[in-house]
């Protein structure tokens, strides 16, 4: 299935993905795989792995590339189920992650980042709530 993802404020196509049991959380992956640039990306209504739905409003994903120990992108959304976390092989919720986070890397240097990330991501969404 093709998806297309396109710019909020300009319409024009920022990605193309076409796969089998493609999804949107595939496409975003792929496009940052491919290094493109998400910015005013239109996300909004987009269905996640374990059936949240990413808020409309301002800024709806953050994105970090190169985290941890295996060098991962980390994606977050605002969902209709609060803040919810991909990197590599991980989906899950904010907690979730802290706990992922803190089993697998406990406070070294891996562990330090990604909490420094989780905060700009916390800050994120406060700053970009919904509706503003």
């Amino acid at each position: 299935m093709k998806i297309e993802i396109k710019c909020r404020f300009t319409g024009s196509v920022l990605f193309e993905h076409d796969a089998k049991d493609n999804s949107i959380k595939l496409s975003v992956i792929a496009a940052v795989e491919k290094k493109v640039s998400l910015s005013g990306a239109y996300l909004s209504g987009a269905i996640l792995k374990d059936g949240s739905k990413v808020d409309a409003g301002p800024r709806p994903f953050f994105y970090f590339g190169l985290l941890g120990s295996n060098e991962r992108e980390l994606i977050a959304f605002r969902t209709d189920k609060g803040v919810r976390i991909q990197t590599g092989c991980f989906f899950g919720t904010v907690d979730e992650f802290k706990a992922a986070v803190i089993k697998k890397h406990g406070e070294n240097e891996h562990g330090q980042e990604y909490m420094a990330a989780l905060a700009m991501v916390e800050l994120h969404f406060k700053l970009w709530k919904k509706g503003k």
